[in-house]
């Protein structure tokens, strides 16, 4: 015979609840992948890769710009060891048309990046590998000037430096800071960039924000009917 502690422990309270089963957290984690893989797809473009310039390509009918490097401009000098000028964008253009053109590529946009002259700003892989960090690390690029992309390929560009691979075996500016300095030599730019600032490349001390006020005195320069300006940036823009 049970005793009362026992029938009792056997016995249900009017409000009592069945166990209920241990939650299951993989529906909801395969929802949540599945929903990631559609957006993932959503911002991939996939295709062959028709190279423009040092850091820029055509795949299909969109422009890519690659993330957080760049190549020299179309127009850009590169000094050699003996002082000797060669374009330097025809340097960065070559590396990566040899690199990736021809080729199927996959560029990951980055939407928070917004679009550059019509161009999606992209992580560019050729067969998984990045394409941005190989420009980088080969010394056909250099990193972005920007606090957080620059951190992105700096190391990978120190390492380049360090062992005097392909562009940093001469001297050249920075292709921002070029660009800059290509519009402040011309003489609609000259009359409003009347102070000169200082830029240094060190990793933590760019001051960005002071460039992007040079670049919004640019940008008023060409609006204001600068004509000599005009024709350097409409130069500039054919060559992208």
């Amino acid at each position: 015979m049970p005793n009362e502690a026992q029938s009792q422990s056997t016995q249900c309270c009017p409000g009592d609840r069945a166990p209920s089963a241990p939650f299951d957290p993989f529906p909801v984690l395969a929802i949540l992948l599945l929903a990631l893989w559609f957006y993932s797809r959503r911002n991939l473009i996939s295709g062959i890769a028709k190279v423009t310039s040092g850091n820029r390509l055509i795949v299909g009918n969109q422009k890519i710009r690659i993330y957080a490097m760049y190549g020299l401009y179309p127009s850009q000098p590169w000094y050699d060891q003996t002082g000797v000028e060669f374009n330097g964008g025809s340097i960065s253009k070559t590396a990566l048309t040899q690199k990736i053109d021809g080729r199927k590529v996959k560029c990951w946009h980055l939407p928070k990046e917004g679009s550059v002259f019509g161009g999606k700003v992209c992580r560019v892989y050729l067969d998984g590998e990045d394409v941005g960090e190989w420009m980088v690390r080969n010394g056909y690029a250099v990193a972005d000037l920007s606090p957080v992309r620059r951190k992105i390929y700096i190391r990978t560009e120190k390492r380049a430096k360090k062992e005097k691979l392909a562009l940093h075996q001469g001297t050249f500016d920075h292709p921002l800071i070029w660009l800059r300095n290509r519009f402040r030599n011309s003489d609609r730019v000259k009359e409003i960039l009347n102070t000169q600032e200082r830029y240094d490349l060190d990793d933590d001390d760019f001051d960005w924000i002071e460039f992007g006020k040079v670049a919004m005195r640019v940008g008023q320069a060409m609006t204001d009917g600068g004509g000599s300006t005009a024709v350097e940036v409409l130069e500039w823009l054919g060559d992208l």
